[in-house]
């Protein structure tokens, strides 16, 4: 691929990103200079837990599921991260190992930002700094809004929550199942059982269809109502 195609590509994801939703244009420009683009196969791992905190990615295209292994062996899935989401932030604030491991759900590229490189931009233009600040300061209020949500939710507004969030990624109302139905029951911090249960009761009432990894929102209202109900 052509270096300055490359370099176009980077600098256009970061402009839609939340990451770099405070940067001017010119920033962004300079900071696509610093950026490399990795290609990784379905399965294939980005970093593993206790590797180098190197630097911080944002997706490119595809999916990069971010998990860890607990003491019994099983996977723990923190977060799913799609295309313009960033992850690894960690990696600026010092911390020398990632807590936790990184691997494609499917084909996919991220874009990486070397903390090295990151810091050598911002010596060179530093009022960078405050505006990276601010981006990152939007992108944590996101998070937290979410995590809050989610801890006054129930088992059934956190899947409806879940469905939306596909429908959302893909501009539609379907979505392809990229992961397995037990590491989306880690994410959403509920048992397998649970989750296979609130989904029967999903399609029993007529709110959603699925076929193979192919699901269809079929009441979407009723599905944002689930998903804004407290406990």
């Amino acid at each position: 691929m052509d270096t300055a195609y490359r370099q176009d590509m980077i600098a256009y994801t970061l402009s839609k990103s939340v990451f770099a939703s405070e940067l001017k244009p010119s920033d962004i420009q300079e900071l696509a200079q610093v950026c490399s683009l990795r290609s990784l196969s379905k399965d294939e791992y980005l970093f593993h837990r206790g590797d180098p905190a190197a630097g911080f990615f944002i997706v490119h295209n595809g999916a990069i599921k971010v998990h860890r292994v607990l003491a019994d062996g099983r996977e723990q899935v923190v977060h799913v991260f799609r295309q313009l989401e960033s992850f690894a932030e960690i990696a600026l604030s010092g911390t020398l190992e990632y807590p936790v491991s990184a691997s494609a759900v499917e084909s996919s590229q991220v874009i990486c930002v070397e903390s090295e490189k990151l810091r050598e931009l911002v010596h060179r233009i530093p009022d960078l700094s405050l505006r990276i600040i601010a981006s990152m300061s939007l992108h944590l209020k996101f998070l937290v809004g979410k995590l809050e949500r989610q801890r006054f939710q129930q088992a059934d507004g956190r899947l409806a929550d879940w469905i939306l969030e596909q429908c959302a990624a893909e501009g539609g109302e379907q979505f392809e199942l990229k992961v397995k139905k037990k590491n989306i029951a880690s994410q959403l911090g509920v048992t397998s059982e649970t989750f296979s249960r609130t989904l029967q009761q999903f399609k029993k009432s007529g709110w959603i269809s699925e076929n193979g990894k192919r699901w269809w929102v079929r009441d979407e209202s009723s599905l944002r109502r689930c998903a804004t109900q407290h406990e």
